[in-house]
C-alpha cells in the first residue's frame, strides 16, 4: 500500500505544479473576474488583456474611484461608441450617432445625485460605454465619462451566465 501512495503524491504534485505553471503562463494574458452588479446578468467573465473589442463587444476597464466604488475595482460594460461617434441627450434619453443607448437617472439607488455624461464627438483614444440596465453605472454619467484607452483591460468573454 505504501507504493501506491507514493505514486498519488508524486501524480498530485506534478498535476498542482503544472496547473500552477500553466496559470503563472496564461495570467500574463488573462484574467477570470466575477460579475457583482446587477447592471449585466453574467456571473463568470474571462478578460483577454489588451484584446480592444470591437461595437457591441464586452470590454472591461478601471473606471478608477468613484462614489460607489473604490480605486482598483474593474467593470465590464458594452463598447457602444467609438472615437468620432456623436453622443447626444434628448431629456433623459442618450444617444451614439442617434440610436438609443441608456437611459439617465436623477438619483441612484441609494438616493445620491447623478450627473449626466459628456455628449459631442467622442475624442480620439476615448471610448463610451454602456449597459441597458436601467441601474447601469456607465459612460451615461459624469463620474464615468468617456473611457480612455489606457483604463481599458481588454475584452472580455462570458464563461458563465
Amino acid at each position: 500500500m505504501r507504493p501506491r501512495r507514493k505514486i498519488l503524491d508524486r501524480r498530485f504534485w506534478f498535476l498542482s505544479v503544472s496547473g500552477l505553471l500553466f496559470w503563472m503562463a496564461v495570467s500574463h494574458f488573462w484574467v477570470l473576474g466575477m460579475n457583482r452588479s446587477e447592471s449585466l446578468p453574467y456571473h463568470l467573465v474571462a478578460i483577454h488583456k489588451g484584446e480592444m473589442p470591437e461595437r457591441g463587444e464586452l470590454v472591461a476597464f478601471y473606471p478608477g474611484a468613484t462614489a460607489f466604488y473604490p480605486a482598483g475595482v474593474w467593470f465590464v460594460k458594452y463598447l457602444s461608441g467609438t472615437p468620432g461617434d456623436l453622443v447626444t441627450r434628448w431629456k433623459n434619453i442618450v444617444f451614439i450617432n442617434g440610436r438609443e443607448v441608456a437611459h439617465l437617472k436623477p438619483t441612484s439607488k441609494s438616493g445620491m445625485p447623478l450627473f449626466p455624461g459628456p455628449t459631442g464627438v467622442i475624442p480620439e483614444g476615448r471610448y463610451f460605454v454602456s449597459t441597458p440596465h436601467p441601474d447601469g453605472f456607465d459612460s451615461r454619467y459624469a463620474e464615468i465619462g468617456f473611457v480612455p484607452q489606457e483604463k481599458i483591460i481588454g475584452k472580455a468573454y462570458v464563461l458563465i451566465n
